[in-house]
């Protein structure tokens, strides 16, 4: 890799985190608004033996803390820095910002090495927080070292006992970490049979009606979660509501894939519901 090249790739590592969620502005409840990038900084052309400092960057827009963690391959190792370190990334945050922060490492032989970025987003409450995790692919030959650009895998959610993924649009409920992001979504989830609510207490000015859910579709077809009211659905009454809530839950699906494989994800579906039978 020439002078040329090498000074290319690293602009180009820079680019992605401009636009990265790591420092985005949320305007849905599926988009994160943190996360965590690793940026290589050295332009010489470094060889095994070498050290190679990394930019670790962290954004989150919250006042809290984040807990980062690095997990290092066999025969990479850390010579300045540390694997562990809380920070303080918000602008917002009481503490002073720490958000930007180098570490040095070594690759001892030739191999590829996935060196992975774990980010823990504290939400003051202990049985909240927000996860993130990606994953920069270093590639050692006897005489250089190249690397390919940081890769998030994963934005997730743990709300008391069920962890949820950030799914773009809205969230979607899963039941452990998960390397999806939404952009791997091959195809979204499709509805193969239908019922109609019924709502038996709503009287004739409130049905027929379609209502809008926003639902969780498991890789087995079957509704796994309902998004709570937001939005269009705080006009729907409560009996409307669970006329749609409690018809949905006997659809079938044929779920949404990422590369090939079923995967859960979420998917806004219009139930028709009707009132009682004369």
């Amino acid at each position: 890799m020439n002078a040329t090249m090498r000074a290319t790739a690293a602009i180009v590592l820079a680019i992605p985190f401009l636009y990265s969620p790591v420092i985005a502005e949320v305007t849905e409840p599926g988009e994160p608004g943190f996360g965590i990038e690793l940026v290589p900084t050295r332009l010489s052309n470094p060889i095994p033996g070498d050290s190679i400092e990394v930019i670790v960057r962290v954004g989150c827009p919250r006042e809290t803390r984040g807990l980062v963690h690095l997990s290092l391959p066999p025969g990479v190792s850390i010579l300045a820095g540390s694997l562990d370190r809380e920070v303080h990334p918000s602008n917002r945050s009481n503490d002073p910002r720490d958000s930007n922060y180098l570490i040095s490492l070594r690759i001892s032989a030739p191999g590829v090495y996935p060196v992975r970025a774990a980010l823990k987003v504290e939400s003051g409450d202990p049985g909240v927080w927000d996860e993130f995790e990606g994953v920069l692919e270093l590639t050692a030959s006897r005489d250089s070292i190249c690397w390919r650009n940081f890769r998030p895998l994963r934005w997730e959610r743990v709300e008391r006992s069920q962890r949820f993924r950030y799914g773009g649009m809205h969230m979607v409920a899963i039941d452990g970490p998960q390397d999806i992001i939404p952009g791997r979504i091959d195809h979204d989830a499709e509805v193969l049979s239908k019922t109609t609510g019924t709502c038996r207490t709503c009287d004739a000015s409130m049905v027929p009606r379609n209502v809008w859910l926003v639902v969780t579709v498991g890789v087995d077809g079957r509704v796994r979660w309902i998004e709570p009211r937001w939005g269009v659905g705080l006009e729907v009454s409560d009996a409307l509501w669970d006329a749609a809530t409690s018809a949905v839950k006997r659809w079938r699906f044929r779920p949404a894939s990422a590369a090939g494989v079923p995967v859960a994800n979420w998917l806004k579906v219009s139930v028709p519901v009707e009132g009682r039978s004369k």
